[in-house]
């Protein structure tokens, strides 16, 4: 089963795309909240990206999809490492969190992701 990773944005997500994509292939839809930096906690943006993984999450699976859920503190580089452990195959990620990235850094961005990404 390949992995994808799908990082969220609110509930903006691109549902009916990603059903149309993907429902020939065995995928497994790994939803991946991005939080800020651990020195910036904000509870309610912690439940608000919770609540949105777990309704994401039950209409993927109503439609058959294998989703597992979970939230990432710190910038979009942490993914990479989540990429490389998990093996994954695909990372689709909201254009607003990748212009995040400074000028300078999304080449280095790029170069060290594991797999191809689509931006959304």
């Amino acid at each position: 089963m390949a992995n994808i990773i799908l990082v969220i944005d609110g509930e903006k997500v691109i549902k009916d795309k990603l059903t149309k994509w993907f429902t020939t292939t065995n995928y497994k839809i790994i939803l991946l909240g991005l939080l800020a930096a651990p020195n910036h906690k904000n509870f309610q943006e912690e439940c608000n990206c919770w609540h949105n993984l777990f309704i994401i999450q039950e209409e993927l699976e109503r439609q058959g999809f294998s989703v597992s859920i979970g939230t990432e503190r710190g910038s979009l580089f942490n993914i990479i490492g989540i990429a490389e452990t998990l093996e994954s195959d695909l990372v689709i990620v909201p254009k607003s969190k990748f212009l995040t990235l400074a000028h300078d850094e999304f080449d280095d961005f790029l170069e060290q992701l594991p797999c191809p990404i689509i931006l959304y």
